[in-house]
């Protein structure tokens, strides 16, 4: 079977593709099916704690600044996205150096919580009160 640099050779690439390194990873190791779908389930719940572990690294403490990669894992945002909004001035941020953005988590909270849209029963209950409370002032 091929290694690596022959493929590299052959198909003048700059580097192997992913089925590639999967081809020479099933013949090298002569895993069987079963065994090497076992290793990429265990990959991708390894880099799916390891999302988790960034998240939840990110959501300590809410008076700690946030970097823009961090501020785009804490919200959900692409990192664009969080540069346009800094950019409209939607949101506050901080510059320390002049040109590093940083964020309170406290900003970013207060970011995601606005334009809230209430629920049919929120406004249920807010017509009622304001009946009651209209009934009151005319007695």
């Amino acid at each position: 079977m091929q290694n690596i640099e022959e493929l590299n050779t052959e198909a003048k690439l700059e580097e192997p593709t992913v089925q590639d390194l999967s081809a020479v990873m099933k013949s090298r190791l002569l895993l069987s099916s079963e065994q090497y779908s076992n290793i990429i389930n265990q990959l991708t719940e390894l880099k799916e704690l390891f999302r988790q572990n960034a998240t939840a690294s990110v959501q300590n403490n809410p008076d700690d600044f946030l970097n823009l990669s961090q501020a785009s894992v804490y919200t959900g945002f692409s990192k664009s996205f969080i540069y346009k909004i800094t950019a409209a001035n939607d949101v506050t941020f901080y510059k320390p150096n002049g040109k590093t953005i940083v964020f309170k988590r406290v900003d970013l909270d207060n970011f995601l919580c606005r334009r809230k849209i209430q629920s049919n029963l929120e406004i249920s209950l807010q017509a009622e009160q304001s009946l009651i409370s209209h009934r009151l002032k005319s007695v």
